[in-house]
């Protein structure tokens, strides 16, 4: 009995160790394709790129030390942010630390501010990705609008909205962009303001970028929705419990994937409210959760005549773990890059 469990026992850690090795080499095989470039960061609200090839670069992360103003909502036109109340913020990261004293949770509105110096060349097309800002955001550069939801200073008149999105700005021989990010946030009071980071590089560069992390997204999507449609085709023609379960996994896996990260969820549906977002999150987490032990306990384990239902169980469950949890592997892929 003690050998048979030191078998299986080594049979687990194998699995966990190929599969381990599998995360890894994916992260290795992205960093050697495209390399994180070594870029500065921001000091006191001002960030140096003058020199800097965005042609040629991937995207930089806007990250470091930025100014910002709480209790206000400041645009490109104001004259009198001099009065106001100046602070210095480390972002991204949750905004409660910068709030007036008192604060005892991230709920509450203000603007940041970001002086990015770069090189007067003609023809210049910038993009700016906005990954995750909580929970609604105006973006301005240099007098340029634009954003999801309206940040107000009260939560009765703000309309939060939680969606990644890109604005481009055209220069043409501009010395300096001036950004500033209006934001409002009633919803969370763990996580406020912008606590994913903001991406700036060439428009090309961006979208490359972009359209990759989501790419990823929707193909796992479409992969675990193509499997959920097959299990429910079986649970049609045999009506066996298991099957129903597996095909409920699939589902609440897949939304997990578009409900998270960059929000794919939203963009298709945006009449889905923020409120609403939140819940189909969190249940969807939480039916994986609960699904997964059940559908390995009812099928993986569960003896069967037929040797293909727990060949076809086995090889969706490593799909399952390798994919179950794509948000925190695009985040290793994208964000950390």
């Amino acid at each position: 009995m003690i050998r048979i469990n030191n078998k299986i026992a080594l049979k687990y850690l194998a699995s966990f160790i190929l599969f381990l090795s599998i995360l890894l080499g994916i992260r290795w095989f992205w960093s050697g394709i495209f390399p994180a470039p070594e870029h500065p960061s921001a000091v006191q609200g001002v960030l140096d790129l003058r020199g800097w090839d965005f042609v040629k670069s991937r995207s930089i992360r806007l990250k470091g030390e930025w100014e910002f103003y709480p209790e206000a909502l400041i645009t490109h036109e104001d004259k009198g942010r001099q009065s106001l109340d100046k602070r210095y913020i480390q972002v991204p990261g949750d905004w409660r630390s910068a709030l007036p004293a008192g604060s005892k949770s991230s709920f509450g509105y203000g603007t940041y501010r970001l002086r990015i110096l770069v090189d007067p060349l003609p023809q210049q097309s910038f993009e700016f990705w906005i990954q995750e800002i909580q929970a609604s955001s105006v973006v301005e550069f240099n007098g340029q609008i634009a954003g999801v939801g309206q940040p107000t200073d009260q939560a009765k008149t703000y309309t939060p909205r939680r969606i990644s999105y890109t604005p481009l700005y055209k220069a043409n021989e501009v010395s300096e962009i001036e950004l500033l990010v209006r934001v409002a946030n009633f919803e969370n009071p763990f996580n406020g303001g912008i606590v994913r980071d903001i991406r700036f590089g060439s428009d090309a560069a961006i979208d490359t970028e972009r359209w990759s992390s989501s790419g990823f997204q929707v193909v796992t999507f479409i992969i675990l929705m193509l499997h959920g449609l097959y299990a429910l085709m079986l649970y049609v023609f045999n009506r066996q419990k298991s099957l129903l379960v597996f095909f409920m996994l699939l589902l609440s896996s897949g939304i997990s994937i578009v409900s998270d990260h960059d929000s794919l969820l939203l963009a298709w549906m945006p009449f889905i409210s923020y409120a609403w977002a939140l819940k189909i999150k969190v249940l969807s987490y939480l039916s994986f959760s609960f699904f997964f032990p059940v559908f390995d306990r009812d099928i993986c384990q569960a003896p069967n005549k037929h040797w293909i239902v727990p060949y076809v169980c086995r090889r969706f469950r490593f799909i399952l773990g390798v994919c179950g949890d794509h948000a925190a592997t695009a985040h290793l892929l994208f964000d950390r890059c």
